[in-house]
């Protein structure tokens, strides 16, 4: 898995050239795929979502998995047709199953319409993978779910209640609950209302300013890359992107579906949105990348 820090920065005295990011949510998945997946094997993508094992039948499995394929397909059809001919396009992703199987299927589409990708240094399907765009760190959707809606939780042989006007107060869904850090504003007091080990977990959840950080950090190193024009591909999850969103959208939004993506371009000495999902109307003036 190659790190950030080993790209090297190009000269910024040179002729700038364009640079234009398309930052795709994983399509719709089973999260079923541990991370560091093969991409050329990767198997996770299906829109029946978390569905337990046996709970499906092959058919519908099957159907799942198509829909899923579709919408990706559909995606990198339309990154597909904003493509110059004289951009250079890479594509980078995340080491989980269902961002290596997107990141797959929209290389195989842009390579069956004949562009040409930078493979140089690849080692995964052609894809470049690093780890600076993964999931959130130490989360866990069943740990985080219960505070967000409240309910019974059963934890390391534990059972007890979380009220859910006590954990969100403020009744916020997903995942405006995840982008305003909502978990850091439980006071210690209501804490302590719930097993050790448990707020222990949650605790250490990465943030959302963090999560926000590591995206604005990859972009930042790709505004040195000024020696051609470029178009880059970064197939990652959608807490990722929650920053770009509510810049561009003034705060109305802070997601995009699966499948859909972010665009951001260089602008001078600024990154900014272009476009979220299929809204192109927005903030694209703010520099989403101090």
């Amino acid at each position: 898995m190659e790190r950030l820090a080993e790209i090297p920065a190009i000269d910024g005295s040179q002729d700038q050239k364009s640079l234009k990011v398309n930052i795709v949510r994983h399509g719709p998945s089973s999260y079923h795929q541990p991370e560091w997946t093969d991409a050329a094997t990767a198997c996770d993508l299906n829109t029946h979502g978390r569905f337990a094992e046996g709970s499906l039948s092959d058919e519908e499995i099957a159907e799942g998995r198509e829909e899923a394929v579709a919408l990706v397909k559909a995606t990198a059809e339309k990154i597909a047709s904003d493509i110059r001919p004289n951009e250079e396009v890479a594509i980078w992703s995340s080491p989980t199953g269902r961002t290596l199987e997107t990141a797959r299927i929209i290389r195989e589409v842009l390579k069956e319409r004949g562009f040409s990708l930078r493979e140089k240094g690849t080692e995964n399907y052609g894809i470049k993978v690093f780890e600076r765009l993964g999931e959130v760190r130490n989360f866990s959707w069943n740990l985080f779910r219960p505070l967000m809606e409240g309910g019974e939780i059963s934890f390391r042989g534990k059972t007890f209640f979380i009220d859910k006007n006590l954990s969100n107060p403020k009744n916020f869904g997903y995942p405006e609950y995840f982008t305003t850090d909502a978990i850091k504003e439980i006071s210690v007091k209501i804490k302590a209302q719930w097993p050790q080990e448990y707020v222990s977990e949650v605790e250490r959840f990465e943030s959302f300013a963090n999560v926000s950080a590591r995206m604005a950090g990859t972009l930042r190193r790709l505004k040195n890359l000024r020696d051609k024009n470029y178009r880059i591909i970064l197939v990652t999850h959608d807490a990722m992107t929650g920053a770009l969103v509510k810049t561009f959208t003034s705060g109305q939004s802070s997601g995009v579906d699966p499948a859909q993506f972010v665009s951001v371009e260089r602008a001078g000495d600024k990154f900014v949105v272009t476009s979220v999902g299929n809204r192109m109307e927005g903030d694209r003036e703010t520099n989403s990348v101090p």
